[in-house]
């Protein structure tokens, strides 16, 4: 049953490259699923390449690139170079900004410049829940700022009362913070 599902799956993907195949979006989840489901890392990549070269101006498909070149053929030098390209195309995009940050952060441990891009991110996108959590758990994580994290934990939570995971960012938070001090 699982395999005829993926292969339903597949199907479906490369329907959709055949339909739109200058569409970032089918391209990259096609991209995915060959990548991950069938390890076929090399079509995939070709995938993301064409993803990253026909969108001009979209950093998102160059993120998913720069994903890729990461975890598959851990090639932080060709990751890097497909980061700041993204950064170009949208500079005030949340996922060029939050994964390029995330990479410098993770990978090359240049933590200013990754929380100069955290910030970047903050201001352009003021109300966003996963930006605002993404810098908190920067702040938390890498700088030991309890203030500032709990600060945009809060501000996570309020821009959107209904996001359950920004939710969950500050409850668990708290949580700690509250076994933290007795």
């Amino acid at each position: 049953q699982e395999r005829r599902d993926l292969d339903g799956a597949e199907v479906l993907l490369r329907r959709a490259v055949e339909t739109a195949p200058f569409d970032a979006d089918a391209l990259c989840g096609l991209a995915e699923f060959l990548s991950t489901e069938r390890r076929d890392v090399d079509a995939a990549e070709e995938l993301y390449k064409r993803a990253a070269e026909g969108s001009p101006s979209d950093g998102d498909a160059v993120c998913d690139y720069a994903r890729f070149v990461i975890q598959e053929r851990r090639d932080r030098v060709r990751a890097e170079a497909l980061f700041k390209q993204a950064v170009e195309r949208n500079p005030h995009g949340a996922d060029p900004l939050l994964s390029y940050a995330s990479f410098l952060s993770e990978e090359k441990r240049e933590l200013d410049a990754a929380e100069d891009l955290y910030k970047r991110a903050a201001e352009a996108w003021p109300h966003d829940p996963q930006v605002l959590s993404d810098y908190g758990n920067f702040l938390l994580r890498e700088r030991r700022n309890l203030d500032g994290a709990e600060a945009l934990f809060r501000r996570s939570a309020a821009s959107n009362p209904r996001d359950l995971d920004a939710l969950d960012e500050l409850e668990a938070f708290l949580a700690k913070e509250r076994r933290r001090r007795p």
